[in-house]
């Protein structure tokens, strides 16, 4: 092995991290000094000023007591890395960071005002107007609980909608919840308390007053939130289980006349701060008292507890019996024995390990215990032993030693460059994207594209805050800026849409503007429109989405923020929008709310020309068959009063050509019916796509001949319909044939590849076409980005077949 020996412990070194592990009842832990200097000072105190963040790889927010306009962010050297700037005249604020970063901020002015900030910039501003001040809050990632100087609880569900829960009789100083998706009926579950001896818990429905014994000092509720431990003021701790159904430990832990700063679950142990020391509690009483130079800084969650003090950041994590089987050098286990051998590169040892069948066990308890420690040296040793007995096995897979590595370098480089603590166990549980962006948060993009291409994930939020750097660099010049952040448009990871709603959120809308119209896919734009208020931008590019259901929902919201005579004249300006929104009353947002599609259909067609009547005609001939186009028909009869027998008008001549279609279809779905329906459940109610869609299970031929034969399309038609359906229903088997035997139609299945972000399908489609000049054209133009939207529109069907997706 190409290893230098001084980078592994040796025996001696290893036989000392045995004795500093620390057994507690049955729990294992042990405590490493991460760094030796940290530029903390006495000035921060639990007591007084505000922290959040520091686990689970999380940056430290602090705002300071005396009530300052910012909150500063730390890594865990305590070097400062970051500044929110706050709203003039605050009165006070609480604060929360989230695992990847962002920073929510529930703050009172003259009112209360929720802000979500992402490497200063805002995302999100919600205020209201409570009538009295915040007095205590506890955060998730999704959303927060609160109680003001005028004793209401109230919910703040994804840091935007506000629940007003319950109203207590006494003042409330502190509160804290079980969150939704741990509760039944998915609202949170409050506990909270103040100076008098009452524990009030409640949620939306109903509250409790239970009498207590004494006076609460701290309580807090455990990392899965299934136990309450309650702190008195007579020193004694409580542990009950969270729905108070039984009480799992009593005992005194400090003396009345103690100092409580701070209280806290570390895996199943609680940590309380005071004065000078951290006092480390279980169900059976005080287990043991770490001693600290001044009164420390102190964050845990389930699975690590971080100690920061004047001087030094001290780590504690619960250690498996893998990790003390593999540094006890007395009575030694198989995974010690390898790591003996390794280190005096031993064979023979090797060998006898074999003779016994303990080489895997101890393989698999040097690659766990290499996920528990910090120290780079010890990790080597561990991962270094394993890959040694990896060497001598002829069937083992390396697979798990290389995800182990994998883990082990992304701590390392958050700890070694970040100057962050994230565990190997959260590192693993996170969003693989949020990984690198902890890079590129701080400004290092070079290492965090480098990690993204090590994790094997697509990250172009990395591109995006490249453009925010570059905007806030350019901060007076929206040309130089522009300039720069165009020459990145051809990469691939730019993504316009995000650019310009970052652009928006540090109120550059003009630069906005200019950067959105560098986005080629309209989905990706509606919410920027529909975030800057821009309707009639935000309906178009929810049109040409070829999303039903998107075009919907923004309809919806522009009749709310717009009003309906805007979104009227938007529909009657666009026929392909006309189309749509008739066929809306027939697809299922109709079940979700009856009264929308209806309203607004009778309201245009109240409005509607005769000349855009017609061209609905034509469209729904192509596209309705069965019942559905017999109920379209009596629909546009009552509508318009258009009888069959008024041939001389062309509103008339469209219903008569409408309706004999209407009924070759139903003939059609009644012989496919008769043909297949106890096969495949076809039905004579069904429209004609829908039967060619199922028919496309029996094979392409027969979904074609159907078509052609018995409903009477034209063979264009015909193919357009069962290319869309393929792409559209997932079926990649079918795509080669198609590409040997649908020459005509290879740029329409191509552009709808591309429209539904299918574009490693697209490529192997284009490959499968067996000339060799189509095949290397349609490859140009494809990788010129060629194909768009605009494919999707050919003059033999209509728009709104493709748009409509809900429809069949």
């Amino acid at each position: 092995m190409d290893l230098d020996y001084k980078e592994v412990c040796n025996l001696d070194e290893i036989e000392n991290i045995y004795k500093n592990t620390q057994q507690l009842q049955d729990l294992s832990m042990w405590w490493e000094t991460i760094w030796g200097y940290i530029p903390i000072t006495d000035r921060f105190s639990q007591g007084y000023d505000k922290y959040a963040g520091g686990t689970k790889g999380r940056l430290i927010a602090y705002y300071p007591a005396d009530n300052s306009r910012k909150v500063i962010l730390y890594d865990h050297k305590f070097n400062q890395v970051n500044d929110i700037y706050l709203p003039d005249k605050l009165n006070n604020a609480f604060i929360h960071v989230t695992v990847d970063d962002r920073v929510v901020v529930l703050l009172q002015t003259s009112q209360t005002t929720c802000i979500v900030y992402k490497n200063g910039r805002k995302l999100s501003t919600v205020s209201f107007d409570l009538a009295a001040d915040v007095r205590a809050c506890d955060f998730w990632d999704n959303g927060c609980i609160f109680c003001t100087r005028s004793n209401k609880i109230c919910y703040l569900e994804n840091f935007t909608k506000l629940h007003h829960l319950q109203e207590t009789p006494t003042d409330i100083f502190k509160i804290i919840a079980i969150p939704p998706n741990y509760t039944e009926n998915n609202e949170p579950i409050f506990f909270a308390y103040g100076l008098e001896q009452y524990l009030y818990v409640g949620n939306s429905e109903r509250l409790k007053q239970l009498p207590i014994a004494s006076t609460i000092m701290e309580c807090c509720l455990n990392s899965d939130y299934s136990f309450l431990a309650i702190l008195y003021a007579t020193g004694e701790m409580m542990i009950v289980k969270s729905d108070l159904s039984d009480v799992w430990a009593r005992v005194q832990v400090n003396d009345a006349e103690d100092t409580v700063f701070n209280m806290t679950w570390f895996g199943d142990l609680i940590l309380i701060t005071h004065t000078d020391d951290v006092t480390i509690c279980s169900q059976y009483g005080v287990d043991d008292i770490r001693t600290c130079s001044a009164t420390p800084l102190v964050f845990a969650d389930d699975t690590t507890a971080l100690i920061f003090e004047p001087g030094q950041l001290t780590v504690g994590t619960f250690i498996p019996q893998e990790f003390r089987d593999a540094t006890r050098k007395t009575d030694p286990s198989p995974a010690y024995t390898l790591i003996q051998a390794f280190v005096e590169k031993s064979g023979r040892v090797i060998d006898e390990m074999q003779v016994k069948r303990t080489l895997e066990t101890a393989i698999n308890s040097c690659i766990t215990a290499s996920y528990y420690t910090y120290d780079i040296k010890l990790q080597k040793t561990f991962v270094s032993a394993a890959a040694f007995g990896l060497s001598f096995c002829e069937n083992r897979q390396s697979y798990d030693l290389m995800a182990c590595v994998k883990s082990l370098r992304i701590m390392n480089a958050i700890k070694d460059t970040l100057n962050i603590i994230m565990p190997t166990k959260n590192v693993s549980d996170t969003n693989p994207v949020i990984l690198p962006m902890k890079f590129a948060n701080l400004g290092m993009f070079d290492i965090a594209a480098e990690v993204a291409d090590f994790l094997g994930v697509d990250c172009p939020q990395i591109m995006t805050e490249w453009c925010c750097v570059i905007m806030n660099a350019y901060a007076d010049s929206d040309d130089n800026a522009f300039q720069l952040i165009e020459k990145r448009k051809s990469e691939q990871l730019f993504n316009a849409a995000d650019i310009a709603r970052c652009a928006a959120q540090l109120n550059r809308q003009r630069l906005s503007v200019r950067i959105a119209a560098l986005e080629t896919y309209p989905a990706k734009l509606v919410n920027f429109y529909v975030q800057n208020q821009d309707w009639e931008g935000a309906l178009s590019t929810a049109l040409r989405s070829c999303d039903t259901c998107r075009f919907y929902n923004v309809i919806l919201r522009a009749i709310q923020e717009a009003g309906k005579e805007f979104v009227q004249t938007f529909i009657l300006q666009n026929p392909e929008a006309i189309s749509v929104i008739e066929s809306l009353a027939e697809c299922n947002p109709k079940k979700d709310n009856p009264s929308f599609s209806d309203e607004v259909l009778a309201s245009i067609y109240r409005n509607v020309s005769e000349q855009n009547m017609n061209l609905i005609f034509r469209k729904q001939t192509l596209i309705l068959g069965g019942a559905q186009g017999l109920e379209t028909i009596n629909m546009s009869k009552q509508l318009f009063k258009a009888k069959n027998k008024e041939e001389n008008t062309s509103l008339g001549k469209n219903a008569i050509e409408f309706t004999s279609n209407a009924i070759l279809y139903r003939e059609a779905s009644e012989t496919a019916t008769n043909k297949y329906g106890s096969k495949y459940g076809i039905t004579p109610e069904m429209p004609i796509n829908k039967i060619i869609e199922i028919l496309l299970d029996e094979s392409i031929v027969e979904a074609l001949t159907f078509a052609k034969e018995d409903a009477k399309m034209d063979d264009k038609r015909a193919r357009i319909i069962i290319a869309r359906a393929v792409v559209n229903k997932g079926k990649d088997s079918m795509l080669g044939y198609m590409a040997k035997s649908f020459p005509d139609q290879r740029a329409f299945i191509v552009a709808m590849l591309i429209a539904r972000n299918k574009r490693a399908q697209a490529e192997i489609f284009i490959n499968s076409i067996p000339e060799e000049k189509a095949r290397e054209e349609m490859m140009n133009k494809y990788k010129e980005k060629a194909y768009n939207v605009s494919e999707l529109g050919s003059s033999n069907i209509c728009p709104n077949v493709l748009i409509k997706t809900a429809l069949f």
